[in-house]
């Protein structure tokens, strides 16, 4: 059984915010973001610890670097790297304390459960269809979802094997979709199942656009309504592959494996 747990990383979540230009945000939440950041920055920009948090630029992390590393005390020094962690905490909850950040978090946490109760109700449907496509057991996983602002437009896997999901809902069940879609590039890993253009391909075929077409109960390949679904960059594999697809999709027993293989040998499609 494959259990998503979701949850929201209060350092992560001001990590990313303190990253990404104000300009993924709409009104009002652009100023808000826009305002929380210059406060923050007013306030910490003369410690070198804040940029082990929000990396400004090239010239402030190397600044941040020499001013903790560098010192003609070696002593001090050494005391300094020890004493980051915890530094750096505190800089974290001086974050979590700002009015700005409080409105985000309630958000985004509203959000997280807004997630959750679609994943809750899909799941089954979800996960028995993800075995039949897959033609393979479903491993026994808990993997962490960490959610963050749905205005921050964000879904992958981390190099943990988590997801990081926050987007807005676009189209019903649009997070299930795409939450699918990240699990199953996991479930490829699992299967050792190589990640490339092929399996991306797959992935979206198998998510993006035939999942959500059984959920929504309509809607075409690669279009929802005057959307397109899917990369750009894999549209071309993906309609070479569309005929190979349906007929797996005929099949009484599938094998994900057997198709990659299939696939992989046609030399008109990028690898």
């Amino acid at each position: 059984m494959i259990k998503l747990d979701f949850q929201v990383n209060k350092h992560y979540l001001t990590y990313i915010l303190l990253n990404k230009s104000e300009d993924f945000f709409d009104l009002p939440l652009k100023q808000k973001v826009k305002v929380f950041k210059q406060n923050i920055w007013e306030k910490h920009k003369n410690n070198p610890l804040y940029y082990f948090i929000h990396l400004a630029s090239y010239k402030h992390v190397k600044w941040a670097i020499e001013n903790i590393y560098l010192d003609n005390d070696l002593q001090f020094s050494r005391t300094q790297i020890t004493k980051l962690s915890k530094d750096i905490q505190k800089i974290f909850q001086s974050i979590f304390r700002s009015q700005e950040f409080k409105i985000i978090l309630k958000e985004t946490t509203q959000y997280k459960n807004s997630v959750k109760r679609q994943w809750d109700h899909n799941q089954n449907f979800v996960l028995n269809y993800l075995e039949e496509m897959l033609g393979q057991k479903l491993p026994n996983l808990s993997l962490p979802v960490y959610i963050i602002h749905p205005k921050l437009k964000e879904g992958r896997i981390n190099s943990k094997k988590s997801i990081i999901w926050g987007h807005s809902e676009d189209w019903p069940n649009y997070s299930t979709v795409y939450l699918a879609h990240e699990l199953l590039h996991i479930l490829f890993n699992y299967y050792k199942i190589p990640q490339n253009k092929i399996s991306h391909a797959i992935i979206e075929l198998i998510s993006d656009n035939e999942l959500r077409i059984k959920l929504n109960k309509k809607g075409g390949y690669f279009k929802e309504e005057k959307e397109h679904i899917g990369h750009s960059y894999l549209r071309k594999n993906e309609k070479i592959i569309l005929p190979y697809w349906l007929k797996y999709l005929k099949k009484k027993q599938k094998n994900i494996y057997s198709l990659y293989k299939t696939l992989e040998k046609n030399s008109e499609i990028e690898k």
